[in-house]
């Protein structure tokens, strides 16, 4: 779905907008997820340069995100989702999982069903280093598919 135009309401802010466009119940089953997450984000414009207002509002990056767990994580900007995510469990595992893929070209579970628990195993005991997370994802590759 194409985002609103600026056009629609020119006074409304990007999160105003998305979070209009993103009310109706067919789009909360993604955006009840992704838009908490992104707000974060909101003092960082479309390039990255911060910012602490938007057409002369004050930029919001509050947010109450529902992990899957069901537990509400509030945040108040990207730094709490940062120690949000650099803690959570379920973020290295997916952090791993993405990084395989897009390192083997193909999903971890192709090399076997344990490996995600091993590759897990190996970020945290080398204190997080994806430098020594990459070599055992290169040994993986290189055993092949199982």
């Amino acid at each position: 779905v194409e985002p609103l135009s600026e056009d629609f309401d020119p006074d409304m802010t990007t999160r105003q907008r998305v979070a209009h466009q993103t009310k109706e119940i067919n789009c909360k089953s993604c955006h009840s997820v992704i838009n908490p997450l992104g707000f974060s984000f909101e003092n960082y414009d479309a390039v990255g340069r911060f910012r602490e207002k938007e057409k002369e509002h004050p930029i919001d990056a509050s947010a109450v995100y529902l992990t899957p767990a069901g537990e509400s994580i509030r945040l108040g900007g990207v730094s709490d989702l940062a120690e949000f995510l650099i803690a959570d469990p379920d973020a290295h595992r997916s952090f791993i999982e993405q990084l395989f893929q897009h390192i083997a070209h193909q999903p971890l579970a192709a090399y076997g069903v344990g490996r995600i628990d091993e590759l897990v195993d190996v970020f945290n005991k080398q204190n997080f280093s994806v430098k020594k997370l990459l070599v055992e994802m290169a040994i993986i590759v290189a055993q092949g598919p199982q």
